[in-house]
């Protein structure tokens, strides 16, 4: 008596799963569950029905093949069977429906390919940045909703911006009037682990053929040691 009210819970424990995570989850891995557990015999029959139920509310194809067992015009095994080819044939449709947002999300962002010159270095500036005056820098920009989403290091040829040490976090840059960038984030380099660099872009002006404006880089406790110029 135990044991069956233990099977209970586990049954009624995994149809609430199954119903919160279905969007989290692939159709086919949540009938994989439920079918596991009925091979295990950890559920009856019925019960593996009811979580299929909870699974294809909305297929008519399921609910056509369900009249046909229950009237007895189909064999369990057949059930079975056909009812794993539905699932199969709706698993990719699933997935194809998931892709076609992502596109759809990432139609609605864009890659700006900007160029630097740094037209100042400060005292305080430690060889290892190797930040000389006149060096070009190279970055991109990912675009998404009037908001940077993502700093991109594409050239190895760049001395400041090197790929092979730096990274970026914390990006709060914001895309005013389809035309200036503004806000700051944060540069880490491998050398100086723990020390926040900030980078501060100061209106820069990406709206015309020509991109104008300047990214001050500031050093924990030196203030702006580090001045680019977009050419």
């Amino acid at each position: 008596m135990v044991f069956n009210n233990f099977k209970t819970i586990i049954f009624i424990t995994l149809i609430f799963i199954s119903s919160a995570s279905f969007s989290q989850e692939s159709l086919l891995g949540n009938y994989n569950k439920l079918k596991n557990l009925l091979d295990n015999e950890t559920i009856s029959f019925n019960q593996f029905n009811k979580g299929i139920d909870n699974l294809l509310t909305e297929s008519k194809d399921y609910r056509d093949l369900k009249d046909l067992f229950s009237s007895n015009v189909i064999l369990e095994e057949d059930y079975k069977q056909i009812l794993e080819n539905i699932i199969t044939n709706l698993s990719p449709q699933i997935s194809k429906s998931k892709k076609e947002v992502a596109k759809k999300n990432h139609s609605n962002s864009k890659e700006i390919d900007l160029l630097f010159k740094i037209v100042f270095v400060g005292s305080r500036v430690p060889l290892e940045l190797n930040a000389k005056l006149g060096n070009i820098e190279k970055l991109t920009i990912v675009i998404e909703e009037n908001k940077v989403r993502e700093l991109i290091i594409k050239d190895e040829n760049n001395n400041l911006f090197n790929k092979n040490f730096a990274s970026f976090k914390n990006i709060k840059i914001n895309l005013k009037n389809n035309s200036f960038l503004k806000g700051k984030n944060k540069l880490l380099l491998n050398q100086f682990k723990g020390m926040d660099i900030i980078m501060w872009w100061q209106n820069l002006d990406i709206s015309g053929d020509k991109y104008i404006g300047k990214i001050d880089i500031e050093l924990p406790g030196k203030g702006p040691q580090i001045k680019l110029e977009a050419i």
